[in-house]
């Protein structure tokens, strides 16, 4: 059951799950769970719209709509208090906002990015949105200006860029179709320089002591790629690239306000009806803007979580064989577990393998070599040994029997039949070893017969229950 099921591109779709809707009590606005569908994925891909109270009233959404991009700590960010609050803050403004989550590696991130961006102005509750601001934090910054730099050919206009703790000194990763030898990207300023083209107001927020992002060094690359864009540049002061306090990891409610107050600024400019646009924003121009000379303090940026496993992506696990196949599978399929397990143990004292009929066995080394003496007693070894293997299948055969329900009085009888026959012709084997002679001639056939049996077994002398069970 869905609530709302509607067509992307091509094949793929999205819809919302059962109960996917959810209001929130306090600020009125419904976050809506959205499953998206990617060509040639099976499993869909989470994403989640914040609508207005009144978002069945078209005349009570905003013409913008808004696109949010989480940082490098998918788990930490797509929920997180920042990006929450703004999806909140806006929806009650009446925007409709779209983010995603994606653990996966930024490559990933990019494609799921332009999806969901696909998914929400397709949407049946965008219909009234008619420009998209793209809103990235972090990482989600960095693949904001990525997506962003395709402008015409993305499936809705975009007003502008809001890029919050922007990682301008961090290497961006190489395109997926990079020449051989080309060096990788030492920064974060080619995603920039694409945005020129495009002349979109863009808004930067960056703390004081953001060390991936220094004001000084933003200021400069304002100036040298985005030179026919307005961009706008605010340096919150004393706080690192988290927006933490230097040396912590709590992000205050009251940093959370301001970042969200500034980008408030920034969309009522894009919204002005009067034209003006970013003219008569008090926003500070990247022009105008003088960086923090005060030295970074002597702590770690912030402490971080461990690096999530799920940053990449994660290589299927070869499925274990189950434990029939290893006894019972072919020779050539059981050979390399074999050999990656080492040599097999040795052949038991006072036993000896010999051929028998069904391949190699071992034997009482008394009575093989009494039988190797004697050709009456050999072919009575023969016969005794087709009986042991016999009794094998049979036992075999009664143990599967048994574990699916279905062995009965039949298979026990067989089994103690051949076992009664396999008494009378060991006896008659010793017998008949009784009657030849042994000597030199005898141990040296013997000898013979044994290394002829180690080569065909490989030198690993099987037990019989180790043999294929006949078919």
């Amino acid at each position: 059951m869905v609530r709302f099921h509607w067509h992307v591109e091509g094949q793929q779709s999205a819809w919302v799950p059962h109960k996917g809707i959810v209001e929130d009590e306090a600020s009125g606005v419904r976050h809506i769970t959205v499953d998206m569908e990617l060509a040639g994925q099976n499993e869909a891909v989470q994403s989640m719209l914040t609508v207005p109270p009144d978002y069945l009233d078209s005349t009570k959404v905003s013409p913008l709509g808004i696109v949010l991009g989480h940082g490098a700590d998918a788990e930490e960010t797509w929920r997180g208090p920042l990006l929450e609050r703004l999806a909140a803050h806006f929806a009650q403004q009446g925007h409709v906002v779209m983010r995603y989550h994606c653990p996966l590696k930024e490559q990933r991130r990019h494609r799921i990015f332009e999806k969901c961006f696909d998914v929400a102005a397709a949407s049946p509750y965008a219909q009234p949105v008619q420009r998209w601001l793209f809103i990235g934090y972090d990482n989600g910054a960095r693949i904001a200006a990525g997506v962003g730099s395709k402008g015409a050919i993305l499936r809705a206009p975009l007003a502008g860029f809001a890029l919050l703790s922007y990682p301008l000194l961090q290497p961006a990763p190489p395109p997926p179709k990079q020449k051989a030898g080309a060096s990788p990207p030492s920064d974060s300023v080619g995603p920039l320089a694409k945005l020129n083209e495009l002349r979109l107001p863009l808004l930067f927020v960056c703390g004081e002591f953001d060390r991936t992002c220094p004001g000084a060094r933003l200021k400069e690359v304002v100036a040298e790629v985005l030179p026919d864009c307005d961009a706008r540049i605010v340096s919150l002061e004393g706080l690192s690239g988290r927006y933490c306090v230097p040396g912590t990891k709590d992000l205050e409610d009251s940093t959370v306000t301001g970042v969200i107050g500034h980008v408030q600024t920034f969309v009522d400019a894009l919204k002005d009806p009067s034209g003006q646009g970013l003219a008569a924003s008090p926003l500070t121009r990247a022009a105008d803007f003088v960086p923090s000379e005060r030295p970074l303090p002597d702590v770690p940026e912030s402490p971080k979580r461990e690096p999530s496993p799920e940053l990449e992506e994660p290589e299927p696990e070869p499925e274990p064989s189950p434990p029939a196949a290893r006894r019972r599978g072919p020779a050539k399929a059981a050979a390399p577990a074999a050999a990656a397990a080492g040599p097999r143990p040795m052949v038991p004292p006072g036993m000896v393998p010999v051929m028998g009929p069904n391949g190699p066995m071992l034997v009482p080394a008394a009575a093989a070599a009494a039988a190797m003496a004697n050709p009456a007693a050999q072919q009575q070894m023969q016969q005794a040994l087709l009986l042991q293997q016999q009794i094998m299948a049979a036992h075999l055969q009664k143990a599967a029997g048994g574990a699916a329900g279905t062995a009965g009085p039949a298979a026990v009888q067989q089994q103690m039949q051949l076992q009664m026959a396999l008494m009378a012709q060991q006896m008659a084997v010793a017998q008949a070893a009784a009657a030849g002679k042994g000597g030199a001639q005898a141990a040296a056939a013997l000898a013979a017969q044994q290394a002829a049996a180690a080569q065909q077994a490989g030198q690993a002398a099987p037990m019989a229950v180790d043999s294929p069970a006949p078919q």
